[in-house]
């Protein structure tokens, strides 16, 4: 085999073996969207969303995910003096009558850190969406960072 063929043939192999690899994305808080109607209860903070209604109130980001199986989605967040409650979930492609529910986190301080929620297995064709559940005024949603 001529050395052109060679370096063809490598550089196939090489696409190949990365083809069905998935990406991390990051996105802001901010790219979600209200689930209960209380769109005057969020504001925009340096692309993360904070709330500023008193009462409960949910948040919900999608999450595009390119690739089935088990997937890690990193919050980083920030609870107020009421908590700030994440729970992830993965929806297969009919949508509810194939829901996978995955982990729950709940932020208690002012401090923003990240913590980590799973969802041991995403259908093909399926996707994922985090719900943060506001329980009053102050607790941020950062960023959101997931394995696609």
């Amino acid at each position: 085999m001529n050395k052109g063929k060679k370096l063809a043939a490598a550089g196939a192999l090489f696409l190949m073996a990365f083809a069905g690899a998935s990406e991390a994305r990051t996105i802001g808080g901010f790219e979600g969207q209200p689930m209960d109607g209380s769109t005057g209860c969020y504001t925009e903070w340096f692309g993360g969303v904070e709330g500023v209604c008193t009462g409960q109130y949910t948040w919900q980001v999608p999450l595009v995910v390119d690739t089935a199986g088990k997937k890690t989605v990193n919050i980083t967040a920030s609870a107020a003096s009421t908590p700030l409650n994440c729970t992830v979930y993965a929806m297969g492609p009919t949508g509810s009558n194939n829901a996978f529910f995955g982990s729950s986190a709940t932020w208690q301080n002012t401090n923003a850190t990240q913590k980590s929620l799973i969802v041991d297995s995403v259908p093909s064709g399926g996707y994922l969406y985090v719900n943060c559940t506001f329980h009053g005024i102050g607790a941020t949603i950062d960023a959101v960072n997931w394995n696609s």
